[in-house]
């Protein structure tokens, strides 16, 4: 099957009680709609039983395509070698837990049959712990104060590109992938659907904190360079107050207040020395990010291509 109307793309890393489900969703999903597709899973460097049950349903169902990565490259790499291997006229993407419906499907397909290129599915209600609505709506608040491109308030990793978005961001040579910034950048016409988010059926997600906050700082610096700018700010305020924390102490001398020099001295130099501690963090983000970037490594590295035609 060279050509198919819509590639289904599902990154995955040690899912292997996820992949006859999401498989069988998938399928279950596609039999109500006449359009022919494909089902490509993105293997990010399983070290489970993941990939060998993927042989197994390659050899079941034609349809179904394989990218093996050499390594944990992580989900935003795994979505772009997707794309890069699809085939379809337009191409979806969604997390292999189904805990954002796949029947939404239908509907994004629709959008796209109605001229939309990008349909992006948003979270009506999260069915988490309380910790991780929390996150995510400071996370969104956060990004979408200093970013330029606007990312909706619980954006889910569940879209639809059609052919030319795909070329599109395939061309866009940034190294440190975030999707849902490029998305909006790009352009082009767009939509927005709304799901509901349930509880995980099968498997534990593979996201802890640690990974969350390097998404969440990788998407601000990636997409925006005002910290840079609100970082000279800060910095220009607290050398004002302290220059105005020597006039008084000055004014105090002449006057011959008496005072505990320490006491002005200790908030100041306090106060100084976070500052620069603070900028200086910033700066060091925004200097590894282009690090990486001038590096100029590949996005991923691909092991294994199963029921792939080139």
């Amino acid at each position: 099957m060279k050509n198919v109307d819509c590639s289904i793309i599902i990154p995955l890393l040690n899912e292997s009680e996820n992949i006859d489900f999401s498989y069988n969703k998938i399928c279950e999903v596609m039999s109500k709609t006449d359009k022919s597709y494909e089902i490509l899973y993105v293997d990010d460097g399983s070290t489970d039983t993941s990939l060998e049950l993927l042989r197994q349903l390659t050899k079941k169902d034609s349809k179904v395509k394989v990218v093996s990565l050499s390594r944990n490259f992580g989900q935003y790499p795994a979505i772009v070698a997707g794309l890069e291997n699809c085939k379809g006229k337009c191409a979806i993407h969604l997390d292999i837990d189904m805990q954002e419906s796949p029947e939404a499907i239908l509907e994004m397909l629709n959008k796209w049959d109605n001229g939309y290129d990008i349909v992006t599915v948003k979270r009506k209600k999260r069915k988490e712990s309380i910790f991780k609505r929390i996150t995510a709506w400071f996370y969104y608040k956060i990004i979408n104060f200093v970013a330029k491109q606007k990312v909706f308030d619980n954006q889910a990793e569940y879209r639809l590109y059609d052919r030319k978005v795909i070329d599109t961001l395939l061309s866009i040579e940034d190294k440190n992938i975030y999707l849902k910034e490029q998305t909006n950048w790009v352009g082009y016409r767009q939509t927005t659907i709304e799901v509901d988010r349930v509880k995980r059926q099968k498997g534990k997600t593979k996201y802890n904190f640690k990974k969350l906050l390097s998404i969440s700082s990788q998407g601000i610096v990636s997409t925006t360079s005002r910290p840079l700018y609100w970082a000279f700010g800060l910095s220009f305020v607290t050398h004002l107050l302290s220059f105005v924390a020597i006039i008084v102490l000055g004014l105090l001398s002449i006057l011959k207040v008496s005072y505990d020099i320490v006491l002005w001295l200790i908030p100041v130099m306090l106060t100084t020395s976070a500052t620069i501690m603070f900028v200086l963090g910033i700066i060091g983000m925004y200097l590894a990010y282009t690090y990486l970037e001038v590096k100029g490594r590949p996005k991923y590295i691909i092991r294994e291509k199963i029921n792939i035609e080139d």
